[in-house]
């Protein structure tokens, strides 16, 4: 067995998150669950009310699966993506540094860790793993680039700050060091305690 069958299908077994953004907010309303309860429910009634009002509103969602990309695929994007001199001046005036442009690097990582997005009307695109091409350079599907770039023009920051977050939570934090590698607004630091 060569190193490539072993390996086989280690790709589709990446950690992924399932991010839900601009869900429907008259479909999910405390007022709405309580007023339930009050005209005609009991109390015991509320938990299986706060549900249904929690999984109509999450069909009312747009659905995002993100996962995580390999590190080598991750430092590219890095590689790509450098903070501006004037990003790095900055950063260094409030004792920080930068790992990445914080306007760019966003959006590209989560382009090239979209799985998945699902609109309200159960629409779905799918999207493959990113792969390297003959000169080097990493292919990113170019409909998760442009839906990504969409959402950063069309979400409200809350929704696309979400998103972000769970690509972090997935790829960017990490290593023996404690050193955590990226913040969202790519800032590095160290934890106290090696944590």
């Amino acid at each position: 067995m060569d190193v490539a069958q072993f390996l086989k299908g280690a790709g589709d077994r990446r950690p992924s998150k399932t991010v839900y953004l601009s869900p429907d907010p008259d479909r999910l309303s405390a007022a709405e669950v309580a007023s339930r309860a009050r005209t005609g429910g009991t109390l015991a009634d509320a938990p299986a009310d706060v549900e249904a009002a929690r999984a109509a509103a999450l069909d009312s969602a747009w659905k995002f699966v993100v996962s995580t990309v390999a590190s080598s695929h991750w430092e590219w994007l890095l590689s790509e993506h450098p903070p501006t001199s004037d990003q790095r001046k900055s950063a260094l005036s409030v004792g920080q540094s930068l790992r990445f442009n914080p306007e760019t690097f966003p959006q590209a990582a989560t382009a090239a860790c979209l799985r998945s997005a699902t609109n309200p009307d159960g629409d779905v695109l799918a999207f493959g793993q990113p792969s390297w091409n003959g000169d080097g350079v990493l292919n990113v599907d170019g409909d998760a680039s442009t839906l990504v770039s969409m959402c950063w023009e069309t979400f409200p920051l809350g929704d696309t700050t979400l998103l972000w977050t769970a690509v972090l939570e997935l790829n960017g934090t990490g290593g023996p060091s404690g050193r955590v590698q990226s913040f969202a607004n790519g800032s590095t630091t160290t934890r106290s305690g090696g944590r």
